[in-house]
C-alpha cells in the first residue's frame, strides 16, 4: 500500500473513530427519535472535522515557511543553549540561513489530514440535513 493511502486510510479511521466515540459517550443509540440522533451524530463529525482540517492547514502554512520565525527563535534561546553540551549539528546564525537550511532539507505536509477533515465536515453538514428534515 501506498504511503498516500495509507495517510487517508489513518485519518479517515481516526475521525470515524472518535466521531463513534463521541456519539457512544453522548448516548446516540439510546437517543428517543431519529431527529436527536442525526443531531448526536451531526454534532460528533463536526469535532473531528475541525481538528483536522485545522491541523491540515497548519502544516500546510508551516510547510510554507509561515513559522519559520519561531521556529528560529525556539532554537536561538531555549533552554539547550544554556547548558554545556557537544554540537551536533552548525546553528544557523541568522533568520535568513535558518529559513535556507529548511528549505534544503525539505519541507512537507499532509493533505491527506486536511482532505479527511473536509470529509467529516461533510458528514456533519449532511446529519445536520438530515435533523432538520426530520
Amino acid at each position: 500500500m501506498n504511503t498516500s493511502r495509507r495517510a487517508y486510510l489513518i485519518y479517515g479511521a481516526a475521525a470515524v473513530l472518535a466521531a463513534l466515540c463521541m456519539a457512544l459517550l453522548r448516548g446516540v443509540f439510546s437517543a428517543p427519535d431519529g431527529k436527536t440522533a442525526a443531531g448526536i451524530l451531526s454534532d460528533c463529525f463536526l469535532v473531528p472535522g475541525i481538528v483536522l482540517t485545522g491541523l491540515g492547514g497548519l502544516s500546510y502554512a508551516a510547510s510554507k515557511g509561515a513559522y519559520d520565525a519561531l521556529g528560529y527563535a525556539f532554537s536561538r534561546f531555549s533552554l539547550h543553549s544554556l547548558f554545556a553540551t557537544r554540537k551536533i549539528y552548525q546553528e544557523p546564525e541568522t533568520l535568513y540561513e535558518y529559513k535556507k537550511q529548511r528549505d534544503e532539507k525539505g519541507r512537507s505536509w499532509s493533505p491527506a489530514m486536511v482532505w479527511c477533515g473536509l470529509g467529516s465536515l461533510l458528514f456533519s453538514g449532511l446529519f445536520l440535513l438530515l435533523y432538520a428534515v426530520l
